[in-house]
Protein backbone atom coordinates (compact mmCIF):
# COMPACT_ATOMS: atom_id res chain seq x y z
CA UNK A 1 0.00 0.00 0.00
CA UNK A 2 1.36 3.42 -1.06
CA UNK A 3 2.26 5.43 1.73
CA UNK A 4 -0.14 8.93 2.00
CA UNK A 5 2.12 11.89 1.99
CA UNK A 6 1.19 14.88 3.79
CA UNK A 7 -0.28 17.61 1.93
CA UNK A 8 1.80 20.97 2.09
CA UNK A 9 1.80 24.38 1.20
CA UNK A 10 4.20 26.00 -1.50
CA UNK A 11 5.23 29.45 -0.86
CA UNK A 12 5.77 32.69 -3.07
CA UNK A 13 7.09 35.95 -1.78
CA UNK A 14 6.19 39.15 -3.54
CA UNK A 15 6.93 42.68 -2.95
CA UNK A 16 3.64 43.65 -5.39
CA UNK A 17 2.23 43.07 -8.40
CA UNK A 18 5.19 43.22 -10.98
CA UNK A 19 6.99 40.21 -9.55
CA UNK A 20 3.81 37.97 -9.13
CA UNK A 21 4.19 34.29 -9.91
CA UNK A 22 1.50 33.11 -11.94
CA UNK A 23 -1.56 31.38 -10.77
CA UNK A 24 -0.60 27.38 -11.09
CA UNK A 25 -2.76 25.60 -13.55
CA UNK A 26 -3.83 23.17 -11.15
CA UNK A 27 -5.00 23.39 -7.01
CA UNK A 28 -5.96 26.59 -5.14
CA UNK A 29 -4.07 29.82 -4.33
CA UNK A 30 -4.40 32.11 -1.39
CA UNK A 31 -3.10 35.13 -1.51
CA UNK A 32 -2.07 36.79 2.16
CA UNK A 33 -0.51 40.14 2.93
CA UNK A 34 1.82 40.42 5.55
CA UNK A 35 1.30 41.17 8.41
CA UNK A 36 3.09 40.88 11.19
CA UNK A 37 3.61 44.24 12.55
CA UNK A 38 -0.24 44.66 12.13
CA UNK A 39 -1.06 41.22 13.87
CA UNK A 40 1.29 41.39 16.81
CA UNK A 41 1.11 45.36 17.64
CA UNK A 42 -1.30 44.76 21.13
CA UNK A 43 1.15 41.92 22.12
CA UNK A 44 4.29 43.78 21.58
CA UNK A 45 3.21 46.66 23.44
CA UNK A 46 2.05 44.91 26.36
CA UNK A 47 4.80 42.78 26.52
CA UNK A 48 7.19 46.43 26.21
CA UNK A 49 4.87 48.21 28.89
CA UNK A 50 5.38 44.85 30.90
CA UNK A 51 8.99 44.42 30.86
CA UNK A 52 9.67 48.58 30.86
CA UNK A 53 7.31 48.62 34.30
CA UNK A 54 9.48 45.86 36.18
CA UNK A 55 12.66 47.05 37.32
CA UNK A 56 13.56 43.55 38.05
CA UNK A 57 12.84 41.77 34.72
CA UNK A 58 16.11 40.60 33.53
CA UNK A 59 15.38 42.69 29.75
CA UNK A 60 14.18 45.72 32.02
CA UNK A 61 16.63 48.34 30.63
CA UNK A 62 17.81 47.05 28.12
CA UNK A 63 19.08 49.09 24.82
CA UNK A 64 16.79 48.68 21.63
CA UNK A 65 14.02 46.42 23.50
CA UNK A 66 11.50 47.17 21.19
CA UNK A 67 13.22 45.94 18.19
CA UNK A 68 14.47 43.13 20.16
CA UNK A 69 11.05 41.86 21.07
CA UNK A 70 10.05 42.44 17.61
CA UNK A 71 12.75 40.58 15.72
CA UNK A 72 11.81 37.68 18.04
CA UNK A 73 7.75 38.38 17.78
CA UNK A 74 7.84 37.97 13.91
CA UNK A 75 10.23 35.40 14.01
CA UNK A 76 7.74 33.68 15.92
CA UNK A 77 4.65 34.51 14.09
CA UNK A 78 6.42 33.45 10.86
CA UNK A 79 6.54 29.99 12.22
CA UNK A 80 3.03 30.10 13.86
CA UNK A 81 1.81 30.98 9.87
CA UNK A 82 3.37 28.18 8.08
CA UNK A 83 2.53 25.61 10.56
CA UNK A 84 -1.74 27.47 10.20
CA UNK A 85 -1.62 27.44 6.63
CA UNK A 86 0.24 23.41 6.42
CA UNK A 87 -3.18 22.53 8.90
CA UNK A 88 -5.01 24.23 6.37
CA UNK A 89 -3.55 22.83 3.35
CA UNK A 90 -4.32 19.25 4.97
CA UNK A 91 -7.68 19.90 6.18
CA UNK A 92 -9.80 22.01 4.11
CA UNK A 93 -12.63 20.92 2.04
CA UNK A 94 -11.63 21.40 -1.53
CA UNK A 95 -14.81 20.76 -2.43
CA UNK A 96 -15.98 24.05 -1.69
CA UNK A 97 -13.33 25.48 -4.23
CA UNK A 98 -14.80 22.76 -6.44
CA UNK A 99 -11.62 20.78 -6.74
CA UNK A 100 -12.65 17.02 -6.66
CA UNK A 101 -9.61 15.53 -8.40
CA UNK A 102 -6.39 14.34 -5.92
CA UNK A 103 -4.38 16.11 -8.07
CA UNK A 104 -5.93 19.18 -8.14
CA UNK A 105 -6.40 18.85 -3.64
CA UNK A 106 -3.09 21.49 -3.16
CA UNK A 107 -2.41 24.72 -1.96
CA UNK A 108 -0.52 27.65 -3.13
CA UNK A 109 0.44 30.47 -1.18
CA UNK A 110 0.79 34.04 -2.50
CA UNK A 111 2.46 36.73 0.36
CA UNK A 112 2.38 40.20 -0.69
CA UNK A 113 3.90 43.45 1.14
CA UNK A 114 0.93 44.83 2.67
CA UNK A 115 2.53 48.28 2.73
CA UNK A 116 3.59 48.11 -1.16
CA UNK A 117 0.17 47.20 -2.07
CA UNK A 118 -1.51 50.34 -0.38
CA UNK A 119 1.27 52.82 -1.74
CA UNK A 120 0.42 51.01 -5.52
CA UNK A 121 -3.35 51.35 -4.89
CA UNK A 122 -2.74 54.97 -4.64
CA UNK A 123 -0.65 55.60 -7.20
CA UNK A 124 -3.42 53.63 -9.58
CA UNK A 125 -6.05 55.15 -8.55
CA UNK A 126 -4.14 58.68 -8.94
CA UNK A 127 -2.97 57.58 -12.87
CA UNK A 128 -7.15 56.08 -13.44
CA UNK A 129 -8.07 59.85 -12.30
CA UNK A 130 -5.60 61.58 -14.20
CA UNK A 131 -6.72 59.33 -17.19
CA UNK A 132 -10.31 61.22 -17.00
CA UNK A 133 -11.24 64.32 -19.15
CA UNK A 134 -12.53 66.12 -15.99
CA UNK A 135 -10.10 65.43 -13.89
CA UNK A 136 -8.97 69.27 -11.92
CA UNK A 137 -5.48 68.79 -10.61
CA UNK A 138 -5.98 71.74 -8.34
CA UNK A 139 -8.40 69.52 -6.51
CA UNK A 140 -6.79 66.97 -3.96
CA UNK A 141 -8.56 63.58 -4.26
CA UNK A 142 -9.36 62.36 -1.11
CA UNK A 143 -9.18 58.55 -0.20
CA UNK A 144 -11.24 56.51 2.22
CA UNK A 145 -10.02 53.51 3.41
CA UNK A 146 -12.32 50.66 3.87
CA UNK A 147 -9.72 47.94 5.67
CA UNK A 148 -8.02 48.08 8.78
CA UNK A 149 -4.46 46.96 7.14
CA UNK A 150 -5.01 50.31 4.12
CA UNK A 151 -3.43 53.01 6.60
CA UNK A 152 -2.89 56.72 6.05
CA UNK A 153 -0.68 57.16 3.65
CA UNK A 154 -1.49 60.96 2.66
CA UNK A 155 -3.89 63.50 2.59
CA UNK A 156 -6.83 63.78 2.58
CA UNK A 157 -7.51 60.63 4.24
CA UNK A 158 -10.41 59.24 5.76
CA UNK A 159 -11.08 55.55 7.56
CA UNK A 160 -14.26 53.79 7.53
CA UNK A 161 -14.01 50.47 9.23
CA UNK A 162 -17.19 48.11 9.13
CA UNK A 163 -17.07 44.39 9.61
CA UNK A 164 -19.58 41.01 9.63
CA UNK A 165 -21.06 40.67 12.89
CA UNK A 166 -21.22 36.97 13.91
CA UNK A 167 -22.93 34.93 16.69
CA UNK A 168 -20.44 33.51 19.33
CA UNK A 169 -19.81 30.42 17.01
CA UNK A 170 -18.94 32.32 13.58
CA UNK A 171 -22.22 30.35 11.97
CA UNK A 172 -24.47 33.08 11.16
CA UNK A 173 -24.03 36.84 10.85
CA UNK A 174 -26.48 39.68 11.05
CA UNK A 175 -25.47 42.09 8.37
CA UNK A 176 -22.05 44.76 9.18
CA UNK A 177 -21.54 47.39 12.00
CA UNK A 178 -18.81 49.63 13.19
CA UNK A 179 -15.13 48.14 13.46
CA UNK A 180 -14.19 47.06 16.95
CA UNK A 181 -12.51 50.15 18.39
CA UNK A 182 -13.96 52.55 16.04
CA UNK A 183 -17.11 54.88 16.15
CA UNK A 184 -20.50 53.73 15.24
CA UNK A 185 -21.08 53.63 11.45
CA UNK A 186 -22.91 56.67 10.99
CA UNK A 187 -20.88 59.08 12.98
CA UNK A 188 -17.83 57.43 11.08
CA UNK A 189 -19.26 58.53 7.63
CA UNK A 190 -20.45 62.45 9.12
CA UNK A 191 -16.81 62.79 10.36
CA UNK A 192 -15.73 62.32 6.77
CA UNK A 193 -18.40 63.88 5.16
CA UNK A 194 -17.65 66.93 7.79
CA UNK A 195 -13.75 67.06 6.17
CA UNK A 196 -15.48 66.61 2.74
CA UNK A 197 -17.62 69.41 3.33
CA UNK A 198 -14.57 71.94 4.16
CA UNK A 199 -12.43 71.13 1.34
CA UNK A 200 -15.47 71.43 -1.29
CA UNK A 201 -16.12 74.77 -0.12
CA UNK A 202 -12.52 75.70 0.18
CA UNK A 203 -11.94 74.37 -3.29
CA UNK A 204 -15.21 75.42 -4.60
CA UNK A 205 -17.08 72.15 -6.02
CA UNK A 206 -16.98 68.59 -5.15
CA UNK A 207 -14.10 66.47 -4.18
CA UNK A 208 -12.87 63.19 -5.79
CA UNK A 209 -13.20 60.33 -3.43
CA UNK A 210 -11.57 56.91 -3.94
CA UNK A 211 -12.41 54.17 -1.93
CA UNK A 212 -9.74 51.65 -1.15
CA UNK A 213 -10.03 48.00 -0.74
CA UNK A 214 -7.88 44.77 -0.03
CA UNK A 215 -10.01 42.52 -2.18
CA UNK A 216 -13.42 42.95 -4.98
CA UNK A 217 -15.18 39.75 -5.02
CA UNK A 218 -18.70 40.24 -5.40
CA UNK A 219 -20.25 43.56 -5.82
CA UNK A 220 -22.86 42.96 -2.87
CA UNK A 221 -20.82 44.58 -0.08
CA UNK A 222 -19.12 47.50 -2.18
CA UNK A 223 -23.17 48.59 -3.32
CA UNK A 224 -24.07 48.25 0.36
CA UNK A 225 -21.00 50.62 1.26
CA UNK A 226 -21.95 52.89 -1.20
CA UNK A 227 -25.91 52.92 -0.22
CA UNK A 228 -24.99 54.05 3.27
CA UNK A 229 -22.27 57.01 2.06
CA UNK A 230 -25.59 57.83 0.03
CA UNK A 231 -27.75 57.46 2.79
CA UNK A 232 -26.09 60.12 4.51
CA UNK A 233 -26.19 62.69 2.23
CA UNK A 234 -22.20 62.07 1.48
CA UNK A 235 -22.11 62.83 -2.19
CA UNK A 236 -23.38 66.32 -1.94
CA UNK A 237 -19.84 66.99 -1.32
CA UNK A 238 -18.46 64.14 -3.04
CA UNK A 239 -17.40 62.47 -6.66
CA UNK A 240 -17.15 59.06 -6.21
CA UNK A 241 -14.61 58.47 -8.59
CA UNK A 242 -13.23 55.26 -8.29
CA UNK A 243 -12.52 52.44 -6.07
CA UNK A 244 -8.94 51.07 -6.18
CA UNK A 245 -8.33 47.57 -4.97
CA UNK A 246 -5.09 45.28 -3.95
CA UNK A 247 -6.61 42.02 -5.16
CA UNK A 248 -9.67 41.14 -7.30
CA UNK A 249 -11.13 38.13 -8.12
CA UNK A 250 -14.28 39.43 -9.50
CA UNK A 251 -15.99 38.00 -12.41
CA UNK A 252 -16.99 40.64 -15.04
CA UNK A 253 -20.59 40.86 -14.34
CA UNK A 254 -20.13 41.39 -10.75
CA UNK A 255 -17.40 44.14 -11.13
CA UNK A 256 -19.94 45.97 -13.40
CA UNK A 257 -22.67 45.36 -11.17
CA UNK A 258 -20.59 48.08 -8.53
CA UNK A 259 -22.73 50.90 -9.31
CA UNK A 260 -23.70 54.56 -8.35
CA UNK A 261 -26.77 56.37 -9.76
CA UNK A 262 -27.20 53.62 -12.43
CA UNK A 263 -23.56 54.10 -13.23
CA UNK A 264 -20.77 51.59 -12.94
CA UNK A 265 -17.83 52.67 -10.61
CA UNK A 266 -14.35 52.74 -12.29
CA UNK A 267 -11.98 49.67 -10.86
CA UNK A 268 -8.45 50.61 -10.47
CA UNK A 269 -6.78 46.80 -9.21
CA UNK A 270 -3.30 46.30 -8.71
CA UNK A 271 -3.10 42.68 -9.25
CA UNK A 272 -5.98 40.97 -11.21
CA UNK A 273 -6.28 37.63 -10.26
CA UNK A 274 -9.54 37.78 -13.24
CA UNK A 275 -11.91 34.45 -12.30
CA UNK A 276 -9.02 32.41 -11.16
CA UNK A 277 -9.37 29.86 -8.15
CA UNK A 278 -8.13 32.18 -5.43
CA UNK A 279 -9.34 33.23 -2.21
CA UNK A 280 -7.84 35.80 0.55
CA UNK A 281 -6.73 34.54 3.47
CA UNK A 282 -6.43 36.11 6.61
CA UNK A 283 -4.44 33.52 9.09
CA UNK A 284 -3.86 35.89 12.03
CA UNK A 285 -7.51 35.48 12.51
CA UNK A 286 -7.01 31.97 14.48
CA UNK A 287 -5.48 33.70 17.55
CA UNK A 288 -4.25 37.40 16.80
CA UNK A 289 -7.14 38.68 15.43
CA UNK A 290 -10.55 36.93 15.20
CA UNK A 291 -14.57 37.45 14.11
CA UNK A 292 -16.40 40.07 15.23
CA UNK A 293 -19.18 39.72 18.14
CA UNK A 294 -21.08 41.35 20.33
CA UNK A 295 -20.49 40.93 24.22
CA UNK A 296 -22.25 43.09 27.07
CA UNK A 297 -23.59 45.41 24.29
CA UNK A 298 -19.79 46.24 22.69
CA UNK A 299 -18.21 44.68 19.94
CA UNK A 300 -14.90 42.79 19.92
CA UNK A 301 -13.22 39.73 18.13
CA UNK A 302 -13.46 36.56 18.68
CA UNK A 303 -9.84 33.98 17.99
CA UNK A 304 -11.28 31.69 15.37
CA UNK A 305 -9.99 28.39 16.93
CA UNK A 306 -13.04 29.22 19.23
CA UNK A 307 -15.70 29.37 16.18
CA UNK A 308 -16.54 26.91 13.76
CA UNK A 309 -13.93 26.08 11.71
CA UNK A 310 -16.23 24.38 8.92
CA UNK A 311 -18.04 27.84 8.37
CA UNK A 312 -15.53 30.03 8.95
CA UNK A 313 -12.60 28.48 7.44
CA UNK A 314 -13.80 26.07 4.99
CA UNK A 315 -12.50 22.85 6.79
CA UNK A 316 -13.52 19.42 6.05
CA UNK A 317 -16.09 18.11 8.05
CA UNK A 318 -13.77 15.14 8.55
CA UNK A 319 -10.75 16.90 9.32
CA UNK A 320 -12.33 19.09 11.83
CA UNK A 321 -10.52 17.38 14.98
CA UNK A 322 -7.22 17.49 13.22
CA UNK A 323 -7.52 21.17 12.46
CA UNK A 324 -8.52 22.17 15.35
CA UNK A 325 -5.61 20.46 17.31
CA UNK A 326 -2.35 21.24 14.61
CA UNK A 327 -3.71 25.04 15.27
CA UNK A 328 -3.57 24.85 19.02
CA UNK A 329 -0.55 23.26 19.00
CA UNK A 330 0.96 26.24 16.66
CA UNK A 331 -0.88 28.76 19.50
CA UNK A 332 0.47 27.45 22.24
CA UNK A 333 4.18 26.53 20.92
CA UNK A 334 4.02 30.39 19.87
CA UNK A 335 2.81 31.82 23.19
CA UNK A 336 5.67 29.49 24.93
CA UNK A 337 8.19 30.44 22.44
CA UNK A 338 7.82 34.02 23.75
CA UNK A 339 6.94 32.96 27.00
CA UNK A 340 10.66 31.65 26.91
CA UNK A 341 12.42 34.35 25.16
CA UNK A 342 10.94 37.30 27.05
CA UNK A 343 10.78 35.09 30.58
CA UNK A 344 6.93 36.38 31.22
CA UNK A 345 3.06 35.02 30.75
CA UNK A 346 1.07 36.08 28.16
CA UNK A 347 -1.97 36.50 29.52
CA UNK A 348 -5.49 36.60 27.75
CA UNK A 349 -5.83 40.47 28.42
CA UNK A 350 -2.86 41.08 26.25
CA UNK A 351 -4.64 39.11 22.90
CA UNK A 352 -7.54 41.20 21.05
CA UNK A 353 -10.30 38.61 22.10
CA UNK A 354 -9.90 38.86 25.68
CA UNK A 355 -12.67 40.05 26.65
CA UNK A 356 -14.83 37.82 24.51
CA UNK A 357 -12.79 35.01 25.91
CA UNK A 358 -13.60 36.06 29.13
CA UNK A 359 -17.36 36.68 28.68
CA UNK A 360 -17.85 32.94 26.47
CA UNK A 361 -15.51 31.13 27.70
CA UNK A 362 -14.72 31.74 31.11
CA UNK A 363 -11.17 32.33 31.40
CA UNK A 364 -10.45 35.06 33.22
CA UNK A 365 -8.02 37.50 30.94
CA UNK A 366 -5.08 36.96 33.41
CA UNK A 367 -4.94 33.24 32.72
CA UNK A 368 -2.17 32.57 30.32
CA UNK A 369 -3.21 32.01 26.77
CA UNK A 370 -1.12 28.90 26.50
CA UNK A 371 -3.11 27.70 29.62
CA UNK A 372 -6.73 28.19 27.73
CA UNK A 373 -5.46 26.72 24.45
CA UNK A 374 -3.73 23.64 26.75
CA UNK A 375 -7.42 23.42 28.21
CA UNK A 376 -8.83 23.37 24.26
CA UNK A 377 -6.48 20.81 23.49
CA UNK A 378 -7.08 18.34 26.75
CA UNK A 379 -11.26 18.79 25.56
CA UNK A 380 -10.53 18.14 22.11
CA UNK A 381 -8.51 15.07 22.97
CA UNK A 382 -11.28 13.64 25.09
CA UNK A 383 -12.40 10.15 23.75
CA UNK A 384 -15.44 10.47 21.61
CA UNK A 385 -18.41 10.47 23.97
CA UNK A 386 -17.32 12.14 27.16
CA UNK A 387 -17.44 15.63 25.59
CA UNK A 388 -21.17 16.79 24.17
CA UNK A 389 -19.67 19.76 22.53
CA UNK A 390 -19.45 20.30 18.89
CA UNK A 391 -16.13 19.39 17.75
CA UNK A 392 -15.51 22.33 15.36
CA UNK A 393 -16.28 24.40 18.92
CA UNK A 394 -14.82 23.49 21.79
CA UNK A 395 -15.38 25.76 24.85
CA UNK A 396 -13.73 26.07 28.54
CA UNK A 397 -17.18 26.92 30.23
CA UNK A 398 -19.35 28.72 27.17
CA UNK A 399 -22.09 30.23 28.62
CA UNK A 400 -25.60 30.24 27.51
CA UNK A 401 -27.44 33.16 26.26
CA UNK A 402 -28.50 35.88 24.16
CA UNK A 403 -25.20 36.18 21.44
CA UNK A 404 -26.07 40.01 20.61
Amino acid sequence: MTKKVPRTPSFVFNECANDRSPVPERGLTFVIRTDAAFATAKLRRNIVAHIQSDPEHPLHGKENLDNYITKITHGAYELWGQSVLTAKAECLDYGKYHLKEPEDKSLHVHFYNAATLTTRAIEMAETMLAARPDHDAGKPTMFISLDDMIQKQCEPWADIGFSRLFDHEGKEHFGYTGRPGMLPLSEQIKNAKAQLKELSEKHGGKISVVLLEDNVRHARMLNWVIDMLDQEDFFDYADLAGISTCFCCASEEERAAIQYDGKTIPLAIVIDYEQNLVDVCTPRDLLLDGFVVEVNNKVTRLPGIFADVIERFKINPKKVDKFNAAVIDANIEFCQTLESAFQLKLPVAWFKGADAIEHIYGATQQTPMADVMEELRRKLSRKPGNDNAPASVIPIAAKNGPNR
